[in-house]
C-alpha cells in the first residue's frame, strides 16, 4: 500500500494496533514513524509509553511482554521492532526466527491489546508470502515506502518548496533531480539549501540549481558516460577530473561507471526485445525514472562497445589493484580509449 495512506490516516485519527512498515525510503518512513508516535503517545509520558527493541537482538517473548505492558497515565503505548528476524530466514541460537515463534506470533496478532500499538519498522521490502506478513496485513496496516516514480518525485519537490513560497521551473526541476538523485533526505538537504541561496525571488530557474547543487557521484557518472558515448574526449576527462578534485576516489568511480555501461547494456538489450521501461525496471531493480535515460545513452554505443568497455573496466580494476598501473592515469586512459574505440589498450601495456 502507497505510503500515502499512513498520513491520511493519521490526519483522520485511524490507527492500526500492529504495523509493518518497510522499503527503502528512509526519509519518509522515518517521518511517518515519528509523526504515527507522536499521534498516539503524549509527550508528558512519551519516556514510559514508547519502547524500541532492536529486532535483530530480541525474541518473541521481549516483544509479547512489551505489547502487554500497560501503557502508563494514558490510553496508548507504543512498541517499535526495529528489523525483526521473525521476517528473515531462519537462523540458529538463542534469537532463531523458529516456525513455532512465527506461529505464535501469527496467533498473537490476532489479540493483541487494544491499549498497544506495535510497529515493524524494516529497512528493506518484506518477502509478502511470509505468514506473518499476511497475517498482519489482515489485521493491521502493511505500508510500503518505495522510491517515488518521476511524477511524484517532482509533485513531493514542488510541495517542499510551495511550503517555503516557492516555486520551480520545469526545465530547473529536471536539472534539481538530476544533480541531486532520488534519495529524499537528500533531496531535501539540498532544497534546504535551494530556498537559502534563493531567497530574494519566489521562482526558482536553473541558474539557482547550478549555483548550489553538488552533483551527485550517480549524476556525474551519467554525466561522463554521455560524454563518452558523444566521443568528447576533452568533456569527459573534465568531469573526471571535477569527480577527483572534490574528493572522489578510484574504488567508487571505477564501479559506477561499470554499473552504468552494464545498465545501459540491459537497458538496450531489453528494449530491443519489446519491454516496456516498467517492465526493464521491475527486472533490473532499478528505478523506472532512469530506464528512459540509459535507453537513450545507449544509443550512442552499439553492445559490441558496451562489452568491450565493460571487459576494460574489469581489466583496469585488475592493473591498478595489482599494482601495474596508477589509478589516475588508468581512469584517463579508459575514458580515452573508450571515446576513441581503440580498444585492448591495457592488455598491450
Amino acid at each position: 500500500m502507497s505510503y500515502t495512506k499512513i498520513f491520511d490516516d493519521i490526519r483522520k485519527k485511524v490507527f492500526y494496533n500492529v504495523y509493518i512498515l518497510s522499503g527503502q525510503e528512509e526519509y519518509v518512513k522515518k517521518e511517518a514513524t515519528e509523526k504515527l508516535i507522536d499521534a498516539l503517545v503524549s509527550t508528558e509520558f512519551k519516556d514510559m509509553n514508547y519502547q524500541s527493541l532492536d529486532g535483530s537482538e530480541v525474541g518473541i517473548d521481549r516483544i509479547i511482554n512489551a505489547c502487554e505492558t500497560l501503557p502508563f497515565m494514558a490510553e496508548r503505548r507504543v512498541i517499535v521492532v526495529k528489523d525483526s528476524i521473525l521476517f528473515t530466514k531462519a537462523k540458529t541460537g538463542e534469537n532463531s526466527n523458529s516456525s513455532y515463534d512465527i506461529k505464535r506470533m501469527v496467533e498473537y496478532i490476532k489479540d493483541i491489546p487494544k491499549t498497544s500499538h506495535l510497529i515493524f519498522y524494516l529497512r528493506d521490502s518484506v518477502d509478502k508470502r511470509l505468514s506473518l506478513y499476511r497475517a498482519i496485513k489482515k489485521y493491521g496496516s502493511v505500508i510500503d515506502f518505495n522510491s517515488l516514480d518521476e511524477y511524484d518525485l517532482k509533485r513531493w519537490i514542488r510541495k517542499e518548496l510551495k511550503l517555503e513560497g516557492k516555486t520551480i521551473t520545469e526545465p530547473a526541476l529536471e536539472e534539481f533531480i538530476g544533480l541531486s538523485g532520488k534519495g529524499l533526505g537528500h533531496i531535501k538537504n539540498e532544497i534546504e539549501k535551494l530556498v537559502s541561496f534563493a531567497n530574494n525571488t519566489d521562482v526558482i530557474e536553473d541558474d539557482h540549481i547550478l549555483a548550489i547543487a553538488i552533483p551527485t557521484l550517480e549524476h556525474s557518472i551519467f554525466q561522463l558516460v554521455e560524454a563518452i558515448g558523444n566521443k568528447a574526449t576533452s568533456v569527459a576527462l573534465e568531469v573526471l577530473h571535477e569527480m577527483l578534485d572534490r574528493g572522489e576516489v578510484f574504488y567508487s568511480i571505477l564501479p559506477m561507471i561499470g554499473r552504468q555501461i552494464r545498465l545501459i547494456l540491459f537497458c538496450k538489450v531489453y528494449n530491443k526485445k519489446g519491454y516496456t521501461n516498467s517492465q526493464i525496471a521491475k527486472t533490473l531493480k532499478i528505478h523506472p525514472y532512469g530506464v528512459g535515460k540509459y535507453i537513450a545513452q545507449g544509443r550512442n554505443f552499439t553492445e559490441a562497445e558496451l562489452k568491450q568497455a565493460l571487459s576494460d573496466c574489469l581489466t583496469l580494476d585488475y592493473s591498478i589493484k595489482q599494482g601495474k598501473m596508477d589509478a589516475r592515469v588508468g581512469l584517463e586512459m579508459l575514458i580515452m580509449s573508450m571515446c576513441t574505440l581503440k580498444k585492448a589498450s591495457y592488455r598491450k601495456l
